[in-house]
């Protein structure tokens, strides 16, 4: 933006001294009903938020380009700004427009940002949008994390980019600052579109560490564990610090701050929640996803503790026993309905309370809150009739704070106006002169009616109205054809093409008396209200804990209905590295497949630490590898799990290494992004971790992809012995089986029938040689011409003996092929379609030998069949 040569207006003088301060950020500049922007935050504005371009005045001759929204719709303007990663600077007037001489002061009420925005209607509700900060110190990284919202403070120090890389998936931050003088990778921010340079000043360790105690109220760090961590202190200090700045007030409800360290939990980096879908799906859409089949919250706090469960499950088994004996107290009793009943009418107390904290809690914020203390003596009610000692201790800590729902009671509206300014915030009877003043109105509108019928009397002149606005105040509206019958008493203050209005003494003594009662009463609502405020800050800390037992009451009651609508188990806890589970399901594939799921069976631990697991293409591998993971995983949140019995040991990382990908923008092919993937679950997994790597060494030549596969599984059975699921189609790792004690080989098997391919979905014990590629290949609808090559190719280079199949068993040379979409692996085989379904359904049942047929194959050969007919 170029700096204006010429004269400016005093205005516009005022909005550049603030823009100056702010180059980098949109500045949403307040004038009269609408939030204004200049220059190239017009230009930039206009295209993200597709506003109008516009102009207003002259720089140098050129038109000032404006753009702006009206101040009553800009939360919404605001929110799409926040999804795209930016921030605004939101300058409001300061006074009031009609008693305010010369121009109206503006000064910058706040900045919003990804990380620190919590408002209604801008914030997303169900997402924790976390504020991160990195400091690089001689020895390590610091760094800390700031929940606003909830007044969750954290910090840690970080010995490497990969440990600090860790950090930043377990938090997943939507905006991150760092020093401008911090030279650091492109790779380790990749995902974080929100990035904010601060000066060096801001990490300056002694500035810092005075900070946190004065927030605190505190002489030292040492009560919060944090001592140690210089570092992190500075990161810290250096977040806290530049939150003050954006905001603009104290951050009463930050009151401590603790250690994030991730031995407490079962450590998932991007790659294992990408993988496990746990929170989207591969497409990055929330159907599908685990968290979209366990969020049954009702309120958005409880939704967003539910997500930070999901990627920081524990490792303290004491902690998710308590969680499990909530769970199970809940199945058994008859409250879940009352609870979710007062639940869903609580709002998110969370989030009013931290804008009590911020100072920036609008009147209803205040009536959700009274609504919400209102029904928490009910929900503690209810929770009387749940037996069990652990809700009996849930319940007596939980305080329904009784005199803040007085207060607000007897001071906030029943239905108080949206904004503070527009009045009628607070209650009748609270204050003794602000009823009388509301009297007084109450009685100005009397009189006004009483003066409009008495005039109308006096001149004969019917449609005589007395009408306000905001330019000329209360005004007698008189047509023109009635302008002979005006009394001489009457005072001319304005005339129209059609109408002509007046004043009288009487009229205007009444206006003053009006406005002034209306203008005075405002000023007390403002007062009292803000004293109402102050009330609330003193009991932030119970209101803090009194959001953090509604929300986890919530998770715990969403985790009970899921468990009792699909017979989930409790799972058994252990401190050893064990994993035994006994038929199995996955819990997104059960939920979204009208189809029974086929349940599998897994134990890991003791001698066998290690499964390879072979079979074919859609055969239900990957499937049960993801499903594993995911009932440890449900298992350490606290959740029952899907399973007839499951006992889960500690684990202290899961990996993942499943699914292939290009990464074209660092330039990095498929098989090399596979390498650095299985890399890194090579140079860290531990004894205690869970490893799956699905068909590692696809991406070069069998030999060599071979060659890798078996180097990596003798590696892992050798040095490392995690708990490993490694899925393969190269028969001679199923061979090492043979040569380590601590490796098995499972199997998923198919069998042919007819020239048709039945998937069993069965996990036993041995190997199978047979991927079915080439049947695979043809469901998903190659050509004729295609298959019919294939085979032949793979007979002449492959034995195949007995298990030799003609091609015209596969392929009807007139047949149409139909690509199969196929949900998910546990869907049957998709027929192509004939002309004569049910002929043929008739000779293939002829075929069938009941004898040599086992319950699991019938039961696949009754829904293949079944699937036909409604073809």
């Amino acid at each position: 933006m170029r700096t204006p040569s010429e004269k400016v207006t005093p205005m516009m003088r005022q909005y550049l001294e603030i823009k100056k301060k702010y180059p980098n950020t949109l500045v949403f500049y307040r004038l009269g009903d609408f939030y204004e922007l200049f220059y190239d935050d017009a230009k930039n504005a206009s295209e993200l938020l597709d506003l109008t371009l516009t102009r207003r005045g002259t720089n140098n001759g050129d038109p000032i380009p404006m753009a702006g929204v009206p101040f009553h719709s800009v939360e919404g303007y605001l929110a799409k700004l926040i999804k795209l990663g930016e921030s605004a600077v939101i300058c409001e007037q300061i006074g009031d427009p009609a008693t305010a001489k010369g121009m109206m002061v503006r000064k910058v009420s706040k900045i919003i940002t990804p990380g620190t925005v919590i408002d209604e209607g801008i914030a997303p509700d169900r997402s924790d949008n976390q504020i991160a900060c990195i400091f690089k110190g001689k020895r390590f990284y610091g760094f800390a994390t700031l929940s606003l919202g909830s007044g969750k403070f954290k910090t840690a120090i970080a010995a490497n980019e990969k440990s600090l890389r860790l950090l930043l998936d377990k938090n997943t931050p939507v905006e991150i600052l760092i020093p401008e003088n911090l030279k650091i990778t492109n790779a380790l921010l990749y995902d974080i579109v929100c990035k904010k340079k601060l000066a060096p000043w801001y990490f300056d360790f002694q500035g810092s560490y005075n900070l946190l105690c004065k927030q605190f109220g505190t002489n030292s760090l040492i009560g919060f564990d944090i001592e140690d961590l210089d570092e992190g202190i500075c990161a810290a200090g250096a977040l806290l610090a530049y939150v003050k700045d954006t905001q603009n007030v104290s951050l009463q409800h930050i009151k401590s701050i603790s250690r994030d360290e991730n031995s407490a939990s079962v450590i998932l980096d991007k790659c294992a929640q990408r993988n496990l879908e746990l929170l989207t799906n591969l497409r990055g859409e929330s159907y599908g996803s685990l968290l979209s089949i366990l969020d049954k919250t009702h309120t958005a706090m409880g939704s967003r503790l539910l997500k930070r469960f999901i990627v920081e499950p524990s490792r303290n088994n004491q902690l998710i026993e308590n969680r499990l004996n909530l769970v199970e107290e809940l199945i058994n009793s008859s409250e879940k309905d009352n609870l979710s009943k007062y639940l869903s009418e609580i709002g998110d107390l969370e989030r009013i309370t931290a804008r009590i904290g911020l100072n920036s809690a609008r009147p209803r914020d205040l009536a959700k809150l009274r609504e919400a203390l209102f029904l928490t003596p009910q929900i503690k009610d209810s929770l009387n009739f749940i037996e069990g000692e652990s809700f009996k201790a849930f319940n007596d800590k939980l305080n329904p704070l009784p005199q803040i729902y007085e207060l607000l009671y007897n001071a906030i509206a029943e239905e108080p106006a949206s904004l503070l300014r527009e009045g009628n915030v607070i209650a009748d009877g609270y204050n003794t002169e602000l009823d009388e003043l509301r009297e007084l109105m109450s009685g100005s509108a009397k009189g006004l009616k009483e003066i409009e019928d008495r005039e109308k009397a006096r001149t004969g002149i019917s449609s005589l109205k007395v009408n306000f606005n905001q330019v000329h105040g209360y005004y007698i509206d008189i047509p023109k054809t009635h302008s002979a019958k005006v009394p001489e008493d009457y005072i001319r203050r304005q005339t129209l093409k059609n109408n002509e209005r007046f004043i009288t003494p009487e009229l205007k003594e009444l206006e003053e008396k009006t406005l002034n009662a209306q203008s005075r009463s405002l000023i007390i609502e403002k007062e009292l209200y803000e004293n109402i405020l102050q009330k609330l800050q003193q009991n932030l800390g119970d209101l803090t804990n009194l959001a953090a037992s509604l929300s986890f009451l919530d998770v715990i009651l969403s985790f009970a209905k899921e468990a009792e609508s699909n017979n989930y188990t409790r799972p058994t806890l252990v401190n050893e590295s064990y994993i035994e589970i006994k038929e199995g399901r996955h819990p997104v594939v059960e939920s979204l497949s009208d189809s029974p799921f086929m349940t599998n069976n897994l134990e890991l631990g003791k001698d066998k630490r290690i499964a390879v697991i072979s079979g074919p293409n859609m055969g239900g591998k990957s499937t049960f590898m993801r499903q594993n993971a995911l009932i440890a995983i449900m298992a350490r949140i606290g959740s029952f799990v899907p399973a007839k019995k499951a006992i889960i040991g500690d684990i202290d990382r899961i990996f993942t290494r499943i699914g292939a990908s290009d990464d074209l923008a660092s330039g990095r092919s498929t098989f090399m992004v596979e390498m650095e993937e299985t890399a890194t679950i090579l140079n860290n997994a531990t004894y205690q971790s869970l490893v799956l790597m699905d068909e590692v060494g696809r991406g070069t030549s069998g030999e060599e992809g071979s060659s890798i596969a078996q180097s990596i599984v003798e590696y892992l059975c050798e040095k490392l012995k995690p708990l490993t699921l490694f899925s393969t189609h190269y028969t001679e790792i199923t061979d090492l089986a043979e040569k380590f004690p601590n490796a098995k080989n499972l199997c998923f098997n198919a069998e042919e029938k007819n020239g048709q391919i039945y998937f069993l979905y069965h996990a036993e014990t041995g190997k199978q040689s047979k991927s079915f590629g080439i049947e695979v290949a043809k469901l998903a609808g190659l050509p004729y011409e295609v298959i019919s090559t294939a085979l032949n190719k793979r007979e002449k280079t492959s034995n195949f003996n007995s298990n030799k199949v003609k091609n015209s068993q596969y392929f009807n040379k007139n047949e149409t092929v139909t690509p199969v979409l196929s949900k998910n692996e546990n869907n049957l085989y998709n027929a192509s379609k004939r002309k004569d379904n049910h002929l043929e359904l008739i000779k293939f049942l002829q075929k069938i030998n009941i004898e040599e047929t086992t319950p699991i194959q019938a039961f696949k050969i009754l829904e293949n069949i079944l699937y036909k007919l409604n073809s």
